[in-house]
C-alpha cells in the first residue's frame, strides 16, 4: 500500500526550518448563523514552511469547538470553557481547517508552525462544574460550614414561616413528639410543602407525624419559601436554617 501524497501531508520535524518559531493569530467567528466555518491558508503566504499546531481559546465558549485538519483529516476536540495547545500532523503548501461550534461567540486561534506539547485546561476554577459532568468511579462530598438560624414558630395556615432564602443550604422541619411540646391539647400531625400553602391531608404536603422530622441534608436545598400547617391552630414546630 502506498502513499503518495506523503510529501504533501507530512512534514517529519516538530521544528520549523531555521529554528524560528511564528504564530498566525485570528479567529473562527461563531455569532452568525454559521456553526461550521471554513479556513484555507498557504503557508508561503504566512511566511513558514508549514503549519504544525495551533493554540485555541474556548473559554468564553458554553460550546465545544471541533478543529478538523485538511487534508489529512485530523479531528481536535477543545471542550467549553477552556483552552489547548494541540500538535497535528504537519502539514504544508496548504491547510485547510473547518471549525465547528454552536456557541455563538468569537473563538481566538493561532496557527503554529512549531508542534506545541498537548495541553487543555479549564478557565473556571477550581471546583466549578459546567452543565453535565458523567463521573466513573467514587465521588467524595465534602460538607459544607454555616451557622443554623433558629427558625422555630407558630403555625399560620395561610402563610408562610420561612421566607424564601436563595442562599439557603441546609433546612431542619421537627415536629414535637408529645401535646406539650407542640402546645396543643393532644398531639397530630404537621404538613410541610414549599413555595404554596400547605394542605391538610390533601397528599400533596409533606406529612411528619408527631416526633418525625425533614432534614434536606447538604445536598440541593429548595429555596422557597415554607409553609406549614395543621388541623389545630397554635401547634409549635421547631425549625433551623443554614
Amino acid at each position: 500500500m502506498g502513499f503518495p501524497n506523503a510529501k504533501a501531508l507530512a512534514v517529519a520535524s516538530p521544528e520549523p526550518k531555521g529554528g524560528v518559531r511564528k504564530s498566525l493569530a485570528g479567529f473562527f467567528d461563531f455569532t452568525g448563523s454559521a456553526t461550521a466555518l471554513p479556513l484555507s491558508m498557504n503557508c508561503d503566504d504566512a511566511g513558514v514552511d508549514a503549519f504544525r499546531g495551533t493554540f485555541i481559546d474556548n473559554s468564553l465558549n458554553g460550546s465545544a469547538v471541533v478543529l478538523t485538519i485538511y487534508p489529512s483529516g485530523q479531528q481536535l476536540y477543545v471542550p467549553q470553557y477552556s483552552q489547548a495547545f494541540y500538535p497535528f500532523i504537519a502539514v504544508a503548501p496548504k491547510i485547510d481547517i473547518t471549525a465547528t461550534s454552536a456557541g455563538g461567540v468569537q473563538v481566538p486561534a493561532q496557527l503554529l508552525n512549531w508542534a506545541p506539547e498537548l495541553m487543555v485546561w479549564s478557565v473556571q476554577g477550581g471546583g466549578v462544574v459546567t452543565n453535565t459532568v458523567t463521573v466513573q468511579g467514587t465521588v467524595t462530598a465534602q460538607a459544607q460550614g454555616g451557622a443554623y438560624t433558629d427558625r422555630s414558630g407558630v403555625i399560620n395556615a395561610g402563610a408562610a414561616v420561612i421566607a424564601l432564602n436563595g442562599a439557603r443550604k441546609r433546612l431542619f422541619i421537627q415536629n414535637p413528639t408529645s401535646a406539650a411540646g407542640q402546645g396543643i391539647a393532644a398531639a397530630e400531625a404537621i404538613f410541610v410543602n414549599y413555595g404554596a400553602v400547605a394542605g391538610i391531608d390533601n397528599g400533596a404536603s409533606i406529612e411528619l407525624q408527631p416526633g418525625q422530622s425533614l432534614d434536606t441534608g447538604l445536598g440541593p436545598c429548595p429555596t422557597q419559601a415554607i409553609y406549614i400547617n395543621a388541623t389545630t391552630a397554635g401547634h409549635k414546630f421547631i425549625a433551623r436554617e443554614m
